[in-house]
């Protein structure tokens, strides 16, 4: 575990050699509404020390506990257990806080009707009951579409090229369900196919099969059920999540 996370801090700031101690694990409920557990591990960064952001990341800052940049309800109960830690004799950080501002993702996901109209689905095992489309995140340096066909390669085993592939909804999403921050959705529509449909990641999905387009299995996450709504209409190529001025539940499924 420890090396996992220092694994991860290394990736992420380029922070290495430096001893981490484990201190506690948290427990809270995330924007899903799933119980997590969090390990929190600290360290001492000596002053002047070099941060190296990985691609992901705009910019970091250091920030003394009671002026932290807006975070994640989990991110907030961690630094707020930390923060009183810090309170207590013996411990002197160095520094502060280093918070990481991370640049909005692109995702690429794939609407894939056979010649019956049926859509293909999959059903998570991370929020499992939950159905959702093929999709993955755009890899630094990848091409959009091509990002699309190969997750849609990963995840089921169909292959398509990506000069096949047609555009067909962009959703701009303010905030997703894992409280990560704002991400572009890019719905490629497939109709022609290789290979033979296959659950080729049984440790992320439980189930992947074909519905019909208006019997969608449920619950479903907002995004992936608005993008199809959008697309059987013909309706605009464009729609936005989180972005109105009523109130916003990124945890929010349609038809839980």
């Amino acid at each position: 575990m420890e090396a996992g996370a220092a694994r991860e801090l290394a990736a992420a700031t380029g922070l290495n050699g430096l001893p981490l101690e484990y201190t506690r694990s948290l427990d809270f409920t995330d924007q899903r509404g799933l119980r997590v557990r969090q390990f929190v591990f600290t360290v001492v960064v000596p002053d002047g020390t070099p941060v190296a952001l990985s691609p992901d990341h705009d910019d970091y800052r250091w920030a003394p506990a009671d002026g932290l940049p807006p975070t994640s309800d989990g991110q907030r109960t961690v630094i707020e257990w930390l923060a009183g830690r810090l309170a207590l004799s013996g411990w002197r950080p160095v520094g502060g806080y280093i918070g990481t501002i991370a640049r909005p993702s692109s995702y690429g996901c794939f609407l894939v009707t056979d010649p019956q109209g049926r859509v293909l689905g999959m059903r998570s095992t991370v929020n499992p009951g939950v159905w959702n489309f093929p999709r993955g995140k755009v890899e630094v340096g990848e091409r959009l579409d091509e990002a699309a066909a190969r997750e849609l390669r990963e995840e089921t085993g169909l292959l398509v090229g990506a000069e096949d592939l047609r555009l067909v909804h962009t959703v701009q999403v303010r905030q997703g369900w894992d409280g990560q921050g704002p991400f572009l959705l890019s719905v490629f529509l497939a109709t022609a196919w290789c290979g033979e449909l296959t659950n080729t990641e049984p440790d992320k999905h439980l189930a992947v099969t074909w519905s019909p387009a208006d019997a969608l299995p449920l619950p479903m996450f907002p995004t992936a059920h608005a993008a199809l709504g959008f697309y059987l209409s013909g309706g605009r190529g464009f729609s936005t999540h989180g972005w109105d001025e009523e109130p916003f539940d990124p945890g929010a499924l349609v038809g839980a």
